[in-house]
């Protein structure tokens, strides 16, 4: 099976008119209507808008901008064929032009030359490639941003993958022009078929966890502190434990919005 890991976000940038929206949003609190108990799937109030409403939007995302992930600073990615060669770090790495980067970003100094034991696979795949897609939202002010990275091949047997890249969303470029900042309204991780935007399900793909966050070298972040005090959820936290029973809203789950007026920023 082929698949791409596919990041949605719907963005704003901050500016007056999302203040004075902030202001008069009313704080709701509480689950229970009479006495039933009332679902929010997992946004901060009740104005739930179901996955499958946005995911009809985006896909009139079709002009990507495509890199290869060598050429992003950060870009990485590893392939390991089962579990017990994850635990052992026994991998394959799939943009070995920039494993430098792994020693400039370890915490512990050396992780990277000490314990890793991998192989050069510059010719085991197609090459992983990043691709870019923005475009404007239905609702005025808002953009989308849509980034696939992939793609990857599973075999089965429980193989893994780890990946990382930086400027997500290209937003170094958008607060290069808007420095006051930019809120994200909705988001969401999750893997999709090569080739189409046929969203998949754990089984078959697992999410283990995924994390945006700031560059952990920035001071304003981690202020030259222990790991264990550099928070790996600032932005973007998901898993795929978040996946509910079909019944409650199957893989619509993995999309966190926060409900009108709210956002990160």
């Amino acid at each position: 099976m082929d698949f791409f890991l596919t990041l949605i976000l719907h963005i704003c940038i901050f500016s007056a008119h999302l203040v004075q929206a902030y202001k008069e949003v009313e704080s709701q609190t509480g689950f229970v209507v009479g006495e039933e108990f009332h679902n929010t799937y997992g946004t901060a109030d009740n104005l739930f808008k179901p996955f499958n409403d946005i995911h009809e939007e985006i896909e009139k995302c079709t002009s990507f901008t495509d890199i290869s992930l060598a050429d992003n600073i950060g870009g990485t990615a590893n392939f390991y064929v089962s579990t017990p060669n994850y635990n052992s770090f026994k991998g394959v790495d799939l943009v070995p032009e920039r494993k430098d980067d792994y020693k400039q970003a370890d915490f512990n100094g050396d992780l990277f030359y000490k314990n890793f034991n991998f192989e050069d696979a510059r010719y085991f795949n197609e090459q992983i490639k990043l691709r870019t897609c923005t475009m404007e939202s239905s609702e005025e002010g808002f953009t989308w941003t849509v980034q696939r990275l992939g793609p990857f091949e599973s075999h089965g047997n429980y193989d893994w993958w780890q990946f990382g890249w930086s400027n997500l969303g290209n937003f170094k470029e958008i607060l290069d022009k808007h420095p006051a900042g930019m809120v994200v309204d909705l988001q969401n991780v999750g893997p999709i078929e090569d080739g189409t935007w046929k969203r998949l399900e754990y089984p078959p793909i697992h999410i283990h966890h995924v994390h945006a966050i700031p560059d952990p070298k920035f001071d304003l972040v981690r202020q030259r502190t222990t790991f264990a005090k550099y928070n790996i959820s600032l932005l973007v936290e998901q898993h795929g434990d978040y996946q509910c029973l079909q019944k409650d809203g199957g893989i619509g789950c993995l999309m966190q919005t926060f409900g009108k007026g709210n956002g990160k920023w």
